[in-house]
C-alpha cells in the first residue's frame, strides 16, 4: 500500500499518515480483513484508525481460529470471522487481540498430524494480547496437557468457557486457576481421561453444562452438582432417573434455568412420582432417539414459576400428556417448538397442534417454532389469528421473506438472521 496521495497539479502531495484518524477510519472500512491486518501490522502510525475500523467492521463478532495452516481464506458472516492460515490468525492476535471479547480456537482441520507446535503459538498469542479484554473462550479439539503446558497465566476476565470434543485429563482441567472469574462452563462431547476433574468447586460458576459426554458416570455428575449448589443453571444431556432428578432439584433449588435432553420414557418412568422444580422459569427439554415411540408422552415435572419452554421434538409428536403439562403451567409465556422431520415425513409441528397450544396458555405472548415451513398464506393467517406480541419461524429463502413483509401490513415489524424470521406486533 503506498503511504502517499498524489493531488492534482499544484497541489501539494499529502502523506496518508498527514490524514486524521477518522478520515483513515473512513477509508479503511472499505478494506477487507486481511488488508485490513496488513495495514495494521506494517504501520504503527495508521494502527489507531486501523483500530478504529476494526472495531466498526468486527468489535461485536466471534472469533473463530482453526490451526489448519490451510491454504483457505478467510471466512466472514455477521457473527463470525473464521481464520484459517496460521500466519494470519498469530497477526490477527498481535493487531486486534486487544479489542477481541469473543475467541475460539480449534485444531478440527488441522492438516499437519501433530498442530501441537501451531497450536501452542496461537494459545501463547491469545494469551498475549487477549487477555485483558477476552470474556469467552471455546477450545476444539485440543489435547490434554497442551493447554496446561502454555498458559501459565490466568485468562482473568474470561466468564464464558465451551470445551468442545477435547481429551480432558488433569493437564486439561485446572479451569480454577486458568479462568478464575468463570462463570459458565459448557462441556460438550469430550472425552475424559480423569473423570474427577470435573468434580470441583468453582467459587463463581452459575451455569454447568455436560452435553455428549457418554463417559462421564453419573456418579462425578452428582459430585459437580454437589460442590457447586450455588448453580442458577444446569443443562445434561443422558439417560435419567427419577433419582437423579429429584437429587438435582432437592441440591439446587435455586435453579432458574434448566435443559435436559434424552428419550421420551426419560422423562415419564417416574410412574405417580412428580417431581417439583420450584424456581424454574426456563425449560429446555430434547427428545431424542429412533421412531419406535413416535409420541411425546406426559412429562413427569412440574415447575411453579415456568415462564419459558423449549421443545425439541426431533421427529415426534406431541399428544395428549403434552397438553396435560402446558395445562399445569398456564404461566408460560414463550414457547419454543423444533423440529427435525425431512421433507418425505409428515410434519409433527401444523397449524392445528399450533392453535391447540394458543388456546392452552393463556398468558402465552411469543410463540417460537424451527424445521418446518409454512407457506406464506398460511403464516400470515397465523399471525392474523393469534393475538400474540411475537413470533419467530424458519423460512426456506429470503425471497419468501421479502413477500411475507409485503403482505404484513404496518402492525407488524419483522426481520431475518440466517433463515429465522422474527415477527413482533407494533404496540
Amino acid at each position: 500500500m503506498s503511504s502517499n496521495v498524489t493531488g492534482s497539479v499544484g497541489v501539494n502531495q499529502i502523506k496518508l499518515t498527514d490524514l486524521i484518524d477518522d478520515c483513515l477510519e473512513h477509508i479503511f472500512l472499505y478494506l477487507d480483513y486481511d488488508d485490513l491486518i496488513r495495514v495494521a501490522h506494517t504501520n504503527k502510525q495508521l494502527k489507531p484508525a486501523a483500530d478504529m475500523a476494526f472495531m466498526g467492521k468486527a468489535g461485536k463478532k466471534k472469533f473463530r481460529l482453526h490451526v489448519a495452516n490451510s491454504r483457505r481464506i478467510s471466512d466472514v458472516t455477521e457473527h463470525t470471522f473464521e481464520v484459517f492460515k496460521l500466519k494470519t490468525s498469530l497477526r490477527l492476535l498481535r493487531c486486534f487481540g486487544h479489542l477481541m471479547s469473543k475467541l475460539h480456537i480449534d485444531t478440527f482441520h488441522a492438516i499437519n498430524p501433530n498442530p501441537s507446535r501451531d497450536l501452542n503459538l496461537v494459545l501463547r498469542y491469545a494469551k498475549e494480547f487477549c487477555a485483558e479484554t477476552l470474556t469467552k473462550l471455546s477450545l476444539h479439539y485440543i489435547s490434554d496437557g497442551v493447554f496446561d503446558s502454555v498458559i501459565t497465566k490466568p485468562f482473568a476476565k474470561v466468564e464464558n468457557v465451551e470445551i468442545l470434543r477435547c481429551k480432558l485429563g488433569v493437564n486439561m482441567t485446572n479451569f480454577n486457576a486458568w479462568f478464575p472469574a468463570m462463570r459458565r462452563l459448557e462441556l460438550t462431547s469430550n472425552h475424559f481421561v480423569d473423570c474427577t476433574a470435573i468434580a470441583m468447586h468453582f467459587p463463581h460458576l452459575e451455569h454447568l453444562g455436560i452435553v455428549g459426554g457418554g463417559m462421564l458416570q453419573t456418579k462425578f455428575i452428582r459430585d459437580a452438582i454437589r460442590l457447586n449448589k450455588q448453580l442458577t443453571s444446569f443443562a445434561l444431556d443422558r439417560a435419567y432417573s427419577p433419582e437423579f432428578f429429584r437429587y438435582v432439584s432437592k441440591l439446587l433449588p435455586q435453579l432458574v434455568d434448566v435443559k435436559f435432553r434424552g428419550y421420551p420414557k426419560d422423562f415419564c418412568a417416574f410412574r405417580d412420582n412428580v417431581i417439583n422444580f420450584k424456581g424454574v422459569k426456563k425449560l429446555e427439554i430434547g427428545f431424542i432417539g429412533g421412531m419406535e415411540q413416535q409420541t411425546v408422552s406426559n412429562i413427569k415435572l412440574s415447575f411453579d414459576r415456568l415462564e419459558e419452554i423449549t421443545l425439541d421434538l426431533a421427529k415426534y409428536n406431541c399428544d395428549s400428556g403434552l397438553f396435560t403439562f402446558l395445562k399445569q403451567h398456564q404461566s408460560i409465556v414463550t414457547l419454543t417448538l423444533r423440529s427435525s422431520i425431512d421433507s418425505t415425513e409428515t410434519p409433527n409441528i401444523n397449524e392445528g397442534l399450533l392453535t391447540d397450544i394458543v388456546q392452552t396458555l393463556p398468558l402465552l405472548s411469543e410463540l417460537n417454532f424451527f424445521g418446518v415451513y409454512f407457506s406464506i398464506d398460511d403464516l400470515c393467517e397465523l399471525l392474523n389469528n393469534f393475538n400474540l406480541l411475537k413470533y419467530s419461524f424458519s423460512v426456506e429463502n429470503s425471497l419468501l421473506f421479502d413477500n411475507l413483509k409485503i403482505r404484513l401490513d404496518n402492525k407488524w415489524q419483522a426481520t431475518i438472521d440466517d433463515g429465522c424470521v422474527k415477527v413482533e406486533r407494533n404496540i
